[in-house]
């Protein structure tokens, strides 16, 4: 008998350890109490520039059709600039864009020269506008 209840001790032993350890463990979080609840902290997640600028290519280019693969681009590039982005990011744009890819060294300069213009003529469509409806408010004198 005097075995037995050695081995019980010890499971009731092994069995208890454990849980008094768990016991122990702080929580990771403390308790929220009233209103003084914080809030989780949060995770940053970043994705490549790369990934977004593809993904931006892609959302421009959708439905532009164009006479010349040049056209295309410079439509491309309109697109993004309509939608307001900066200069630098619609050469960013269009390092993802297949034709200018094909001119090898002077893909930079080319793709440059796109965002450029494409810049250029959206202004210039915007204070056209501008023009325009301004005009159409200015009451006209009659003599």
């Amino acid at each position: 008998m005097q075995g037995n209840r050695e081995i019980s001790e010890l499971v009731n032993d092994a069995t208890n350890r454990p849980l008094e350890a768990l016991s122990r463990i702080r929580r990771p979080y403390p308790r929220q109490q009233g209103n003084a609840a914080k809030s989780p902290e949060q995770i940053k997640v970043s994705i490549s520039e790369g990934a977004t600028h593809q993904k931006l290519y892609s959302q421009y280019a959708q439905g532009v059709e164009a006479s010349s693969p040049v056209g295309k681009t410079l439509e491309i590039a309109r697109n993004a600039a309509r939608d307001g982005q900066p200069m630098e990011n619609i050469v960013q744009i269009l390092r993802h864009d297949p034709k200018a890819q094909q001119f090898g060294d002077k893909s930079e300069q080319f793709i440059k020269t796109v965002s450029q213009a494409a810049v250029r003529k959206t202004l210039a469509e915007k204070s056209s506008g501008q023009l325009n409806r301004q005009s159409q408010k200015t009451p006209t004198l009659e003599r």
